[in-house]
C-alpha cells in the first residue's frame, strides 16, 4: 500500500537558490499554458488539444525567450504541463464552460517537481537533478519506488513529500462494534462509546499564539513591505502560524489513533457542509480554526489502513433531534446541550445522543 512521507531538506545558500529559481519555472511553464490556451481560445473557439502542450512547451525552452528555464531541469516544466491540464480537467467537470483555471502568482505556493528516476536517496540525503544532494532531517526510504516527488517551500523551509509502497500491516482481528463520530466546537469529537475528545484549539497555549498572530498581523500592517524589519516579524509570524498548525494536526493524529485502537468494525461520520457552515459569521473563525475537513481525512486514512469500514451519512440526517432510545423527534436549537426526550423522559448529552444515533445506522 501507498504512504506519503514530507521531510525537512537543509539546503546551502547555492542550493536554495536553484531551488527558487525550479519554483520559478514551474510557475512560468503554468501561466505560458494557460496564456497559449486563452489566445488559442480566442482565434479557434476551443483549446489546445492535451497532446500538444508538451512539443509547444519543449519549444519554449528551447527558444532564446526564457533563458533562466535552461538552468533547471527540463522536468520542471514538463510536469507543470501536467499539472496545468488536469487543472482544466478538473474545470471542466466543475462548471459549464470551464476554463475556470487560475494563474499561479508570487503568492502561490512555491513548489515544483522532480523526477522519481533521476531522484535518488542517499543517506540522509536526497540527490534532485541539476541541484545536487540536499541535506534531510531524517532517512528516506531506500530501494523503494519513490512516486511524485515534489519540492515545497512554506516560507521558513524546505521540504520534499514524496509516496512510496510499504507493505501492508496485519490484519487486526476486529470487534463487532460501531462507532459514532459527532463533531463539534465545544467538544471536538464525541463518540458512541463514551470517549470525548476536548477542542484542543480552546486551549491555553493556542491562545497565546492567537494573541501572538494578532500582534504581528498588526506590526507587520505598520512597516514597509519589503523592508528587513518586516521580513523578521513576516517570518515569526509564519512560525506562530505553523506551529498553531502543528498542534492541530498532532491532535487530530492522537484522535485518529485513539479511536481506531478500539478496533470498532466500522466508524460513521456525518459529512458535513463546512462551506455552507462558514456563512455564519458568529462561528466562521472557530469552525474554520477546528479544520474538521482534515480531522476527517486523517480518521479515514486511519481507519482504511486497518481495514476498518468508514460510513459517510447525509449531513440532512436528523441525529440531534432523534432519541437515541425511543427515536423520537424534536426540534434541538444549538444552545440545548442535553437532549430531555419528551416521549420517554430520558435525559442525555446532545452530542452523546447525536453518536449514538449515527452508530445505530
Amino acid at each position: 500500500m501507498k504512504k506519503a512521507i514530507k521531510i525537512k531538506l537543509f539546503p546551502t545558500d547555492e542550493q536554495q537558490e536553484l531551488l527558487f529559481q525550479s519554483c520559478g519555472v514551474a510557475r512560468k511553464a503554468y501561466n505560458l499554458c494557460k496564456e497559449l490556451d486563452l489566445q488559442y481560445l480566442k482565434q479557434f473557439g476551443k483549446g489546445i488539444n492535451d497532446r500538444d502542450f508538451g512539443p509547444l512547451m519543449t519549444q519554449i525552452r528551447r527558444g532564446d525567450d526564457f533563458p533562466y528555464m535552461k538552468l533547471v531541469s527540463a522536468d520542471v516544466a514538463k510536469q507543470a504541463v501536467k499539472d496545468y491540464i488536469a487543472a482544466r480537467s478538473r474545470s471542466f467537470k466543475n462548471f459549464k464552460n470551464g476554463y475556470h483555471v487560475n494563474w499561479k502568482t508570487r503568492k502561490s505556493k512555491l513548489s515544483f517537481y522532480a523526477d522519481y528516476v533521476k531522484t535518488k536517496v542517499k543517506r540522509k540525503a536526497v540527490y534532485i537533478s541539476m541541484i545536487g544532494d540536499i541535506k534531510t532531517s531524517s532517512q528516506l526510504p531506500r530501494n523503494f519506488k519513490l512516486g511524485n516527488p515534489r519540492v515545497s517551500y512554506d516560507g521558513l523551509s524546505w521540504w520534499i513529500s514524496i509516496t512510496t509502497e510499504v507493505p501492508k500491516p496485519e490484519q487486526v482481528e476486529l470487534t463487532d462494534v460501531s462507532i459514532g463520530l459527532d463533531l463539534g466546537l465545544t467538544t471536538l469529537v464525541t463518540a458512541s462509546d463514551g470517549q470525548t475528545f476536548d477542542n484542543i484549539m480552546k486551549s491555553e497555549s493556542v491562545k497565546e499564539l492567537d494573541k501572538k498572530i494578532k500582534q504581528y498581523q498588526r506590526a507587520l500592517s505598520r512597516k514597509e513591505r519589503g523592508s528587513k524589519k518586516y521580513q523578521q516579524t513576516y517570518e515569526r509570524f509564519l512560525k506562530c502560524v505553523q506551529k498553531k498548525t502543528n498542534i492541530r494536526r498532532n491532535y487530530a493524529f492522537h484522535v485518529a489513533n485513539a479511536l481506531v485502537r478500539t478496533k470498532p468494525k466500522r466508524i460513521v461520520m456525518e459529512s458535513l457542509s463546512i462551506k455552507h457552515m462558514l456563512k455564519n459569521k458568529r462561528l466562521a473563525k472557530a469552525i474554520h480554526d477546528v479544520a474538521w475537513y482534515n480531522l476527517q481525512t486523517i480518521i479515514i486514512q486511519k481507519a482504511n489502513f486497518f481495514g476498518i469500514e468508514v460510513v459517510k451519512v447525509d449531513s440532512r440526517f436528523p441525529s440531534s433531534q432523534l432519541c437515541c432510545v425511543c427515536g423520537n423527534r424534536q426540534p434541538m436549537p444549538l444552545d440545548k446541550r442535553e437532549y430531555n426526550c419528551q416521549h420517554c423522559g430520558i435525559s442525555i448529552n446532545r452530542d452523546l445522543n447525536a453518536a449514538i444515533n449515527l452508530a445505530s445506522i
